[in-house]
């Protein structure tokens, strides 16, 4: 599988990552990009995926409060120390 940058990204080193991974894509992503999603999503035991309705890989750019709330969500629990307010 290629990723974006044109790296090749290898299964079993995928598989092997124990940490929970967050896959974060908008409804309107290009299909290349949503593609990736998909196979990652596949290939990623402990990944959960949120989609940011109405946008697309600008996302961050467009609402990156509404994207700095998810990853502050997902990494407290991800992460229980930063949510703590340790770890910054």
């Amino acid at each position: 599988m290629l990723a974006v940058n044109g790296n090749q990204l290898i299964t079993k080193e995928l598989l092997g990552l124990k940490m929970l991974v967050m896959l974060l894509g908008g409804d309107y992503l290009t299909a290349p990009a949503g593609r990736i999603l998909d196979r990652l999503e596949q290939r990623l035991p402990n990944s959960e995926r949120h989609c940011l309705g109405g946008l697309g890989h600008m996302g961050p750019v467009m609402v990156s409060a509404v994207v700095a709330d998810k990853l502050r969500a997902f990494l407290g629990r991800a992460s229980p120390s930063m949510e703590a307010g340790h770890g910054k």
